[in-house]
């Protein structure tokens, strides 16, 4: 059977009537390891057990068999751009998905062609572990550090990304 956690729920309001979407993960119960993005959407009589719609996890856009084996989905916003993060044997990666569609895919926002463009972790700027929420302008909270990315500081700090304006 599945644990199922909802980590974030985008409620209907004035300004956004159309959603009704909430974010989490599933987990398999009996072994407790294996967590994967999860995506639902309420609509008129729907019941609420339904499971959820199945995110994936990151893949390496250089190399279509390098994927992690874990994901969780955190925050969501009223254009459907879901963050969370994604895991294989190392750390994990804080990611952002745009959309839910099965067209749509995992961005590793530590990748220097990221939306965001923050460079190479490699070299001393920030790894990025766990995008935590997102607002409806895009700008994004989590956790990660700065250094180097193999050696784990005692505690993560807080980040804030805004999201760049095209052509910048």
């Amino acid at each position: 059977s599945l644990i199922t956690y909802a980590d974030a729920i985008n409620s209907p309001t004035s300004a956004y009537p159309n959603t009704g979407q909430a974010v989490g993960y599933e987990q398999l119960a009996l072994t407790g390891s294996t967590a994967r993005a999860v995506f639902w959407e309420a609509r008129s009589g729907d019941n609420v057990n339904l499971p959820g719609i199945d995110l994936g996890v990151w893949r390496d856009p250089a190399n279509s068999n390098a994927l992690d084996s874990q994901s969780a989905a955190r925050g969501i916003n009223s254009s459907q751009w879901v963050v969370g993060w994604s895991k294989g044997t190392g750390n994990s990666r804080a990611v952002l998905r745009k959309g839910t569609g099965a067209n749509a895919h995992w961005l590793n926002l530590n990748d220097k062609h990221a939306v965001y463009g923050l460079g190479d972790p490699g070299t001393g700027g920030w790894n990025l572990l766990d995008a935590i929420a997102i607002s409806q302008e895009g700008h994004i909270v989590g956790n990660g550090f700065k250094g180097t990315p193999t050696v784990l500081p005692s505690a993560p700090r807080a980040f804030l990304l805004i999201k760049r304006i095209e052509g910048n």
